[in-house]
């Protein structure tokens, strides 16, 4: 079992897999915390959103939905983490395939590729 309470490592692996496991467990504070203060998230190609709109997309469609990550497997190059896998979430289950960007053990984008 992870100890996401604590921060050990900043490699962009390390990170993902701790935001893994705190979606698993519905951590929202740590969840928050593995995120930058400009942190941008996408669907696909399309806009970005950062800063406030992204922690209020993170608060209502991750942490209030319970959204979580089955079986996650992870492929690393560089800073970027691709995470596929089961994602569920209260009303919605679709096949995961997040691109992550990493960068001094932050997150700073999350973009959903489906």
């Amino acid at each position: 079992m992870n100890d996401i309470s604590q921060n050990t490592s900043n490699d962009p692996e390390s990170i993902i897999k701790l935001l893994m496991t705190a979606m698993s467990a519905n951590d929202a504070e740590k969840i928050r915390s593995l995120f930058n203060s400009n942190a941008s998230q996408a669907y696909g190609d399309g806009a970005a959103k950062s800063g406030k709109a992204f922690f209020s997309w993170l608060e209502s469609d991750i942490i209030k939905r319970k959204g979580h990550v089955d079986n996650a497997k992870y492929t690393v190059n560089g800073n970027e983490v691709v995470v596929t896998g089961q994602y569920s979430s209260e009303g919605y289950t679709n096949k995961a395939n997040f691109l992550f960007t990493v960068k001094d053990g932050q997150i700073m984008s999350w973009q959903m590729r489906y």
